[in-house]
């Protein structure tokens, strides 16, 4: 079976995210804050290898990356939109029965 980069990625960051803030629907900007605080975590050496730049962290690149992953389920993990209303879309990570 070939390899693919993108779901081993996904993988890494389901389980940094939920690492860093649970079950708890968090913004983009919240996760990249959070990551630019602490250069040294796996949140943010994923989140730069999802969508670094010349600048940083792209948050539009990791938004759209993460929006076309939700759903994908990896080892039992998987983004969903929050609910709550706010001015940009929300994530978290939940747990799931399937792998």
């Amino acid at each position: 079976m070939d390899e693919d980069p993108d779901r081993d990625l996904l993988g890494r960051l389901l389980l940094a995210w939920r690492a860093e803030f649970y079950d708890t629907s968090k913004m983009i900007r919240d996760a990249v804050n959070k990551a630019d605080n602490n250069q040294n975590s796996e949140l943010y050496e994923i989140l730069n290898d999802i969508a670094g730049d010349r600048n940083g962290i792209n948050r539009r690149i990791l938004g759209h990356w993460i929006k076309r992953h939700a759903h994908q389920i990896v080892d039992g993990f998987k983004f969903i939109s929050g609910n709550e209303k706010r001015s940009a879309a929300m994530w978290r990570v939940i747990k799931t029965d399937n792998k």
